[in-house]
């Protein structure tokens, strides 16, 4: 008998081991492949994206060119090598700032951006398609706001719909702002009525990233909460209506240089400069969680399962074992 329970205590104690080490976080070695040049002059506003596992698209405002315009251009990828053909450099706008980048699929993208050479200044944005590998072809610029923005950032949500979020400072105060542009060939279509405000106050180092089809998180400093680090989630329906939930803190400190990227099965990583007492590079988890909190996932249950067995073992075969013990 007390063999029998020992084997069963080790079972149930590799199987809690196992499952606990599996929702542990895996520390992997970085390595890095030789630096290579897009473009050998300075250039500010970088935004990049991936098209398919071997090319990704670079976007770029080139500050040592007269006015500064928006370029792009594809990287290719061999190993840990990247190649950069500076020929198929293509312009995008003329004077462009606050650029951020989005792949549709392995052959579109868009760009959008702050358009500084509009009368008035705009929230502007392009298709991009590739062709040929590296071949850059723009459509026309569409105006997502006709004002003036700052922080851009586009995330795709599918082959044919992207959110834009930004800081409008045309507005009183420099409100976050997204709206939804939908794609057709190289064709952009916003509509301006469905531009949704996600914050009231000054809003600035905005990140956006689609989590699926139909949502996406906004992060972003907010100047009217001591510059914390913010999240909201944004739902998306009807094609191109926003509704934003409650507002999160990430960070109860003031932040700056805040940016968002999802994982696998839907949770996101932020990441941002911490302006604390200690000011520290660092990074957060965020999560989409329903009214009423988070839903426990499969490993969650099978854990819960598995120590309610193995308690329901104890209380049965222990007063066996006491039993057993007190007749030896």
């Amino acid at each position: 008998m007390k063999s029998k329970i020992v084997k069963i205590f080790t079972v149930c104690t590799v199987l809690i081991l196992a499952l606990t080490l599996n929702v542990l976080p895996v520390f992997a070695a970085l390595t890095f492949g030789s630096e290579s040049v897009f473009n050998p002059t300075a250039v500010t506003d970088v935004s990049t994206t991936a098209l398919d596992d071997s090319r990704f698209v670079v976007a770029y405002s080139n500050e040592s060119e007269r006015l500064a315009p928006g370029y792009a251009i594809i990287g290719t990828v061999f190993g840990d090598t990247i190649t950069f053909d500076e020929d198929n450099a293509v312009v995008f706008d003329n004077l462009a700032t606050d650029v951020s980048t989005t792949a549709l699929d392995s052959s579109h993208f868009v760009v959008a951006y702050r358009n500084g050479g509009a009368v008035p200044i705009s929230g502007s944005a392009r298709v991009g398609t590739v062709s040929g590998g590296n071949v850059i072809t723009f459509g026309s610029e569409y105006v997502f706001n006709p004002s003036s923005v700052t922080d851009v950032s586009a995330t795709a949500l599918d082959i044919s719909h992207f959110v834009v979020a930004y800081s409008n400072e045309s507005e009183m105060f420099a409100p976050g702002y997204a709206i939804i542009g939908t794609v057709s060939g190289d064709t952009i279509t916003f509509d301006e009525d469905e531009m949704e405000r996600f914050n009231d106050a000054q809003t600035h180092y905005v990140s956006a990233a689609a989590l699926s089809s139909s949502k996406f998180a906004v992060v972003y400093q907010d100047n009217g909460n001591s510059d914390k680090c913010t999240g909201v989630i944004g739902s998306v329906s009807g094609g191109d209506s926003i509704s934003f939930g409650v507002e999160e803190i990430c960070k109860d400190n003031p932040v700056t240089y805040v940016s968002a990227a999802v994982l696998e099965g839907s949770p996101f990583v932020v990441a941002y400069s911490n302006g604390g007492a200690e000011p520290t590079g660092s990074a957060v988890i965020g999560e989409d969680a329903p009214a009423g909190g988070a839903v426990p996932e499969f490993s969650d249950y099978v854990l819960i399962i598995t120590i309610i067995v193995a308690f329901a073992l104890l209380v049965k075969y222990v007063p066996k074992v006491n039993s057993s013990l007190r007749g030896a």
